[in-house]
């Protein structure tokens, strides 16, 4: 009988937003990455993120969190445009994949997003502060790594 089992990460960790993020203020916008998570060869399913944020008080906030935006690119080159700053375009929403929340205290969080669907192809990555509050002025990143299923 064949089955499915998740494979491996096949990469460590990479830092896709970093200074992006830095004194992200709330209901705001990041720019898209810089830093292109490509799916061309290994055609991994899934992606993963990891949100470190230095020291921040999210006390009193109800019910922080950053929502994740996956920008893809058809032709491998070419991205569509993604508005940063406080009054995005509606059509940044057609790129949203998920949110990651933050405890209500006032301290460093380490905090992921799994099993995100990803397509083939190329992938921009930006958030939208949802806090309550700004990001930290420095410190402050967001990871992913891939993987996907195999039959055994």
């Amino acid at each position: 009988m064949t089955r499915a089992v998740k494979t491996p990460y096949r990469d460590d960790l990479a830092t896709i937003l970093s200074s992006e993020l830095n004194t992200l203020a709330d209901d705001t916008s990041c720019a898209a990455s810089t830093v292109i998570i490509t799916n061309n060869t290994i055609h991994d399913l899934f992606v993963d993120f990891q949100l470190d944020l230095a020291s921040v008080d999210m006390s009193g906030q109800s019910s922080p969190s950053l929502a994740v935006y996956l920008i893809p690119s058809i032709d491998g080159t070419n991205y569509p445009d993604w508005e940063a700053g406080a009054d995005p375009d509606p059509a940044n929403e057609q790129y949203y994949v998920g949110s990651i929340t933050i405890q209500e205290l006032s301290k460093a969080h380490l905090q992921v997003l799994t099993d995100v669907a990803l397509k083939t192809g190329k992938h921009q990555v930006a958030l939208r502060n949802n806090c309550g509050a700004a990001l930290a002025a420095s410190g402050n990143t967001l990871g992913f790594r891939t993987h996907g299923y195999e039959s055994t």
